[in-house]
């Protein structure tokens, strides 16, 4: 999460479950002033991610059940 150029942070869930798509039970850290922490190498759609098993990640979450919204 970037907020200004010398302020960032991190949001995360307090609950086990977070109701989907909510802030509620979610905690904000911010910081200022340190470097960059991580960059990403290279980005990818997950819904063009094929698993090993041959499966999508879409596939995947439906076999188990997890609710997408």
């Amino acid at each position: 999460m970037r907020w200004q150029p010398a302020v960032d942070g991190i949001l995360y869930p307090s609950q086990v479950y977070p109701i989907t798509a909510s802030l509620e039970g979610c905690n904000l850290v911010l910081f200022e002033g340190r470097p960059t922490q991580l960059v990403a190498v290279s980005k990818q759609p997950l819904g063009s991610v094929v698993l090993s098993n041959g499966e999508t990640v879409g596939e995947l979450l439906n076999r188990m059940r997890v609710p997408i919204e």
